[in-house]
């Protein structure tokens, strides 16, 4: 999992708009991209103040993305 702050973070999503920012952490952190409902719901929240940070730890905290972790780590790959 990428640290808001880093490097890497920096260079995967800065400069992408909200859009593309939340549908490559739904690819990311759950293995599938955004469905129209939590695409909005990110969306409208970055669009109301809420950092690109929070965003992402909201969409990390899931259960669904709890589960693909765990699905990754059981086929014994790093998550990150």
């Amino acid at each position: 999992m990428l640290c808001a702050g880093s490097a890497e973070f920096q260079q995967k999503f800065v400069g992408q708009t909200d859009t593309a920012f939340t549908d490559r952490l739904y690819l990311d952190a759950m293995g599938w991209h955004a469905h129209a409902a939590g695409l909005q719901g990110r969306t409208s929240a970055l669009a109301r103040g809420a950092s690109r940070g929070e965003v992402a730890l909201g969409v990390t905290q899931s259960a669904e993305a709890q589960q693909h972790f765990a699905a990754i780590a059981a086929q014994g790959r790093l998550v990150g």
